[in-house]
């Protein structure tokens, strides 16, 4: 069988294709602007090296930029600028690498990181030091090299410190932008209504926008996993069985950086595709690899797992007590099942929300919205029947089940190391299969635009409350006053009553785009073409 093509029926048809493109286009430029403008504001609002990991992500950078793709190993001489205990050698994973001194010791940053009482600020950070040469540590200096030879290759000449890393940040922000701006413009072609766009809401958390707005591969890797369950789902159920070029180039480019985004990223690729296998069935799976395209793009995904597996045995990440902080913890098999159990409750309050070093909790008000509209789409799903009753339930399972099957298996060698950031490739599957399959009911459940709108709205209010919490943690303290742009001891390079106000904005015209009603079905024709 030959690859089934898009093809057009006259004049009307063609005029019509090339008028979705130009919609396409306009969706796609709207949607990337919104989640930019959203991202930036995250990036601005957060002092540098106060996102998780941030230090050893941005020296990472700039070393792999300067040609340093490892370093040299760590030694007792160097004790890390970082709170945790040293005796218990934890800086197995530790490399020391050339870069400019100013970031030798990390901005100062255990001034704030953990430093609740008294309320600490941002005002205590500081970056001196210039930019002569310097050894600086890093736990990162293992990982692939490819994030980071992107973001510390563009900045390479802008001058270390502040502006270079705010110039990391909005360059992982604009990727970041380009892929969930792509899974968007997905999803309103394959389904008329706009409930899966909310879907997609839900699954951009607000700590998916803070993950964004940092210097860190899990912002590429969290992003790029969304739009392989987009693409994916959209070429698994959409109503159209032809095989889409398009589809499958942004499902592959999605795929592709996925990979090669960090550690086991590969793993979730795997899990989400076969997922998406099953919703797929095997008549469309068939179809799928008999298209010639998705054979380039599954070679193209392989050879950037090569890569991977051979950076791997060059790095010997394979030890991952070269590749994480290790502080083992003893106990029993049990124990540590227990103790994982006992933390899913915290990890999903993380995958909302827990910004800083998992030091700065979103409001409750924040937490509870999110799960309230996440658990509308989850019922609104399941009445509409059982094909996606499966999907749903597998992803459910093993968002439970992966965590603690990693800390079962590692917790003796790297200690309770999960955190809630790492399962979002893998959650956001949720949110958008149940959008989806609202979207694609056929009016069996049917929420409407005003539902859609009253949905989205709560979920921009919940965002904007934790947005300006996060602010004001770092600029009056945890504990300062509500009103904290009256008094801050700490400001960011904009203003902080300017960063809520065109932060607010952007997420009125977020609801605004999101819910301004029914999307016309794209007026194009598919045919199959047979060997």
């Amino acid at each position: 069988m030959a690859e089934t093509v898009s093809t057009g029926d006259g004049p009307d048809v063609a005029a019509s294709d090339r008028g979705g493109r130009r919609r396409g286009r306009r969706r796609w430029l709207v949607a990337f602007a919104l989640i930019a403008a959203l991202g930036t504001a995250w990036a601005v609002a957060t002092p540098i090296f106060a996102s998780p990991d941030e230090p050893a992500q941005v020296i990472r950078a700039v070393a792999v930029a300067r040609g340093q793709l490892l370093g040299t190993e760590f030694g007792p001489h160097n004790v890390p600028p970082y709170p945790v205990p040293v005796d218990k050698k934890p800086w197995l994973s530790g490399l020391a690498v050339n870069v400019p001194a100013v970031y030798q010791h990390w901005g100062n940053i255990n001034c704030v990181v953990f430093n609740l009482f008294p309320p600490a600020t941002a005002n205590c950070l500081k970056f001196t030091g210039g930019d002569h040469d310097a050894r600086a540590l890093t736990y990162v200096g293992r990982y692939p090299p490819w994030y980071y030879l992107g973001v510390g290759g563009l900045t390479r000449f802008v001058p270390a410190g502040r502006g270079q890393v705010y110039a990391m940040r909005i360059l992982t922000v604009l990727l970041a932008a380009a892929l969930l701006a792509s899974a968007a413009v997905t999803l309103l072609e394959l389904t008329e209504h706009r409930v899966a766009l909310l879907g997609l809401a839900v699954a951009i958390t607000p700590m998916t926008l803070f993950m964004v707005a940092s210097v860190n591969s899990s912002a590429v890797e969290i992003a790029a996993a969304i739009g392989v369950w987009v693409h994916g789902l959209a070429m698994a159920v959409g109503p159209d069985p032809a095989v889409d070029r398009r589809l499958l180039d942004r499902f592959g480019v999605a795929a592709v950086l996925l990979v090669l985004a960090r550690p086991g990223s590969m793993i979730w690729l795997a899990l989400i595709v076969l997922v998406l296998a099953g919703c797929a069935g095997w008549h469309r799976l068939r179809a799928l690899w008999a298209a010639g395209r998705a054979r380039v793009w599954a070679a193209a995904v392989a050879t950037a797992v090569v890569a991977d597996l051979a950076w791997f045995t060059y790095a010997d990440t394979w030890d991952l007590r070269r590749s994480f902080l290790a502080v083992p913890v003893g106990g029993s098999t049990g124990a540590v099942l227990r103790a994982s159990l006992s933390q899913e409750y915290g990890w999903l309050r993380q995958m909302v929300g827990v910004f800083g070093w998992l030091d700065t909790p979103a409001p409750v008000a924040t937490f509870a919205i999110w799960l309230a509209v996440l658990g509308l789409l989850l019922v609104a799903a399941v009445v509409t029947g059982r094909r996606f009753g499966a999907p749903l339930a597998a992803v459910l399972g093993l968002c439970v089940a992966v965590p603690v099957a990693y800390q079962l298996k590692l917790a003796h060698t790297i200690g309770y190391f999960w955190q809630g950031r790492y399962l979002l490739p893998l959650a956001a599957g949720v949110p958008i299969i149940a959008g989806v399959a609202v979207g694609l009911s056929r009016g069996r459940i049917h929420l409407g635009r005003r539902g859609v709108t009253v949905a989205a709205s709560f979920l921009a209010l919940a965002s904007f409350l934790a947005f300006a919490e996060a602010l004001r943690r770092y600029t009056v303290g945890i504990h300062g006053r509500i009103l904290f742009f009256t008094a801050a001891r700490w400001e960011p390079p904009i203003p902080s009553v300017l960063l809520l106000v065109l932060f607010a904005a952007t997420l009125v015209g977020a609801v605004y785009a999101l819910s301004r009603g029914e999307v016309p079905r794209r007026a194009s024709s598919t045919v199959a073409a047979a060997a």
